[in-house]
This record gives structure tokens, sequence and C-alpha cells, in this order.
């Protein structure tokens, strides 16, 4: 049965090979090779070399596959200029100063208009957009034509709301795997299977700024959940250094509104 399998996501990376060296050509082609085998096989232990080399540059490690558990209220902003490549590590500079609000996205309004208002998909802020970016760009989280959209990405929305709103929030380990939007998500690679959960920055004085996973957070938070898993990408340094502070003299009294800091919890635990 495994065999079999294995020969069907063959003959399916083949025929997506032969179209994209048509369509794009050979340099397309390989980036996404590249792209392809990095996540597939070498995205492990890339992450266990960042791991060991936060060992020896911190006395806080930074363990970028940890999972943290926060309320969705805390996410109130996104950052830009963050890539997702660049999970497990410290930036400096003033990233963490471009924010805008989440529930301003027409992702979030969409779907507020389509689970809580009760629109027709056709009538949310989230097909027209969706419809325009189609029509822009050629497709859409792998969808070429609205009607595909509406009838796979609709659909997966739908049953995703109502999953979680009877059964609870699991972590994508805890998901079964063959509840998803095929069109986007054709292979689960090892990056998929362990760095796809709702997805943060931290900024310098620690606070979550949205990076990945824009749907699930927006029905975590219509669904008004107490908490949602998610994982770091990169940390701002003067956050970093915040954490070492605390690691290496404790909790001085001007930190104490962060004791309860989800990043903090393994510091303040030892």
């Amino acid at each position: 049965m495994v065999r079999y399998r294995s020969l069907d996501m063959s003959a399916y990376h083949a025929r997506k090979a032969i179209k994209l060296l048509r369509e794009d050509g050979p340099l397309d082609l390989l980036k996404e090779a590249r792209r392809h085998i990095y996540r597939q096989y070498l995205f492990i232990p890339h992450m266990h070399m960042r791991n060991l080399a936060s060992r020896i540059k911190y006395d806080v490690e930074i363990e970028p596959l940890n999972i943290y558990w926060v309320s969705p209220t805390q996410i109130n902003y996104s950052a830009s200029g963050i890539k997702s490549r660049q999970i497990g590590t410290i930036k400096r500079g003033d990233w963490d100063k471009s924010k805008s609000e989440f529930n301003n996205t027409w992702v979030y309004e969409g779907l507020h208009e389509r689970f809580i208002k009760g629109y027709e998909w056709e009538d949310t802020k989230y097909f027209k957009k969706a419809k325009e970016n189609i029509e822009k760009s050629g497709s859409l989280y792998g969808h070429t034509t609205i009607d595909s959209f509406i009838n796979h990405r609709g659909k997966y929305l739908d049953n995703l709301y109502q999953t979680i709103k009877n059964e609870g929030y699991k972590t994508t380990k805890g998901v079964d795997t063959s509840n998803r939007d095929q069109e986007r998500h054709t292979t689960l690679t090892q990056y998929k299977r362990n760095a796809h959960e709702i997805s943060c920055n931290i900024g310098r004085n620690g606070e979550f700024l949205f990076h990945g996973g824009r749907h699930r957070l927006s029905i975590a938070k219509l669904l008004e959940l107490d908490e949602i898993p998610i994982q770091i990408v990169v940390r701002h340094q003067g956050w970093q250094n915040l954490r070492e502070d605390i690691y290496n003299n404790g909790l001085a009294e001007k930190y104490n509104d962060l004791h309860d800091h989800p990043d903090l919890q393994d510091i303040l635990d030892t």
C-alpha cells in the first residue's frame, strides 16, 4: 500500500516538474527542486544546527520548533520584513515597529462575515479579494479559478471552523492531515509537519507579532478560544537580551508584568 502511494506521489512530482519546466523554465524548476529538498530532507537537521549554534552564542538557547500556548487576544499586530526561513534566529533593527492591525486584514474581515454574520462566500470580502488576486496574478493558494477557490478553499475553511468549534484547537500533529486544502498543500513535507503552527515573531518588548497561519488565527479569534499553540520565528535582539538578563539575574521588579509571558516560563522554572 505504501509502495503504490509512493509511486503515485513520484508520478505527481514528475508531472509538476514537467509543467514547471515548460511554463517557467529550468531556473525556476531548479529553485523549486532546491526548496522541496530543503523542506523535505534538510529542514530538521538545519533546525538542530540552529539550536546548537544558539547554545554556543547565548545563555538562553533558541529552540526553533518549540510550541507555546498563548491567548489569541495576545496577537493583535503583524510585522513585515521577516521570512519563514529565518525561524530560530535573532534579528536586530526596527522591523518590530512597522506594524499593522491583524483584525483589519481581508482574511479576518472576510471570515468574520462568513462565520459570524452568516454571509454566503460570494458576498464576503474574502471572496472579492480572492477573485481580484486570481484575476491579477493567475492563482491564489494554488487555485487558478475563483470557482475552484470557493469549492475547495471555502469547503476547507467551513470544515476547519466547525472542527475547531466542536473538537477544540489541536496542534498540527494532532490534526487529520486528509482534512486540508489539497490544492494548496499537495504534499506534507517535514517542514509542514514540524513548523506549521500559527507562527509569531517577538518584538523587543515581548509583544507577539503575527507571522503565519492567518486563517487559523482568525478562526481562533472568532471563536474566542482561551489559548492556541504557536511557534516563534524570529525574536528581536532586545527581547533576547532581556531573556538573558532574567535568566542570569532573576526576575527584577521592573519585569514583573512579564511574569506570565510564555517565552519566559522555561527560564523562570529553572
